[in-house]
């Protein structure tokens, strides 16, 4: 990719696919520093400030981070990542109340996808909206009978030492599934 963009710096796509092979080897200062040279050949680029968010955000870098979602939402206003990505990155900082807007927008674009409808309940969880959390986690296993599912649910509920008994059930509910599966590897079913 180093060869394409040398031969063509002015690639259409080449600097985000750069940025995207740095992230992957986990390089995030030449992962962003490819995106930020995406965005200078095609500031509208469909995806570079998203990923250059993601480099940032890999770093540390929130503020930045947030910065870059917040413009690729400018350039495509139903970005489904970027809700999904400054959803996360409020709900690390505890800034919960900015992170349920993100995220209900990112639940309503990808409305099947659990692991958001998981970071959806812990933003209600953290801005107080218990309800609204419960319904959220509810529907992130109605999506996904997964076991990392169900733990990431009982570990935010028990984290807020709320609702400990259904944290409890999730709980035991990933361990028997994990059981379960690792017992079928081991009898080779």
């Amino acid at each position: 990719l180093k060869s394409a963009v040398e031969a063509d710096p002015k690639s259409r796509e080449g600097w985000d696919d750069l940025g995207l092979a740095y992230q992957g080897a986990m390089q995030y200062d030449l992962a962003a520093s490819a995106f930020q040279k995406q965005i200078e050949i095609n500031p509208r680029h469909q995806d570079a400030y998203n990923n250059l968010g993601l480099a940032y955000h890999a770093q540390g870098k929130y503020d930045e981070a947030i910065k870059s979602y917040s413009k690729q939402i400018e350039i495509v206003r139903l970005h489904k990542y970027a809700h999904a990505n400054l959803g996360n990155t409020y709900v690390e900082q505890h800034r919960y109340d900015e992170a349920v807007p993100e995220l209900e927008k990112a639940v309503s674009l990808v409305p099947d996808d659990a692991y958001k409808q998981t970071q959806l309940g812990t933003a209600y969880l953290g801005s107080g909206q218990d309800a609204k959390a419960m319904a959220a986690f509810s529907k992130a296993v109605e999506i996904s009978d997964k076991p990392g599912i169900w733990n990431s649910i009982a570990y935010e509920l028990s984290l807020k030492k709320v609702h400990l008994d259904v944290a409890r059930r999730y709980a035991e509910s990933a361990v028997t599934s994990t059981e379960t599966a690792l017992r079928n590897v081991s009898l080779g079913q």
